[in-house]
């Protein structure tokens, strides 16, 4: 074997085990979100009841929004979330809606600064459709958000809570920079692990410590 086939195997079986190290993890991973998924609805029970509360009296709307989105590999799943928004709103991106904030309860404006909203879908990790940290899944109306996703092969993960545009300025990037940040986190060489544990706990410093900096609209 000469050298340059030698160099190109070495690549090549290094780039299948990337491969196969993503999907083993993902895999693994998932599988221990939903693990963890339990706990953590069981500590949200009262965040979760005083919230449907308040959305209940805030709005009289029915209290979980429901709406389609892309999953993994490009299936569609349910989403939960609490309603913070006023009935027949178009179904686009938030960041796409003009005077959005006309849209939004004075209770969903409080949701969606603390992301509050977003509680149930510790139900859709629990069911498997999402993961605690991945790409935000999108509306089937963002078709261009999910082209440069499927070119970018981004596509095949999971979506999540959370992910690292969102502790970048979210929505305040634009959909070049969106892409950019989400193939580092495929494509970088620090463990999978490290990256899910950093975004986790540079989320809660977002929400918690600087709300006001990022745009919370998604």
């Amino acid at each position: 074997m000469t050298v340059a086939r030698a160099n190109k195997h070495r690549v090549g079986t290094s780039q299948a085990n990337r491969t196969f190290y993503k999907s083993k993890y993902f895999r693994v991973a998932s599988l221990v979100d939903q693990l963890l998924s339990v706990p953590l609805i069981i500590l949200s029970l009262p965040i979760l009841a005083a919230t449907a509360l308040a959305v209940r009296w805030g709005s009289r709307q029915a209290i979980i929004y429901t709406q389609e989105r892309y999953g993994m590999g490009g299936k569609l799943f349910i989403i939960y979330k609490f309603t913070t928004m006023q009935p027949h709103v178009p179904t686009v991106p938030s960041c796409e809606l003009r005077q959005y904030k006309e849209f939004v309860t004075n209770v969903g404006r409080v949701l969606r600064k603390w992301r509050l909203n977003e509680l149930p879908q510790l139900f859709n990790v629990l069911k498997g459709d999402m993961r605690l940290v991945g790409p935000r899944p999108i509306v089937p109306e963002d078709a261009e958000l999910y082209e440069l996703r499927k070119e970018a092969n981004l596509h095949h993960l999971k979506p999540g809570l959370t992910f690292i545009d969102r502790v970048y300025g979210d929505q305040n990037l634009n959909l070049a920079e969106r892409i950019k940040l989400e193939k580092k986190y495929i494509e970088s060489s620090r463990s999978f692990w490290m990256q899910d544990l950093w975004i986790l706990a540079r989320s809660v410093y977002v929400i918690l410590l600087k709300h006001d900096n990022t745009d919370y609209l998604n």
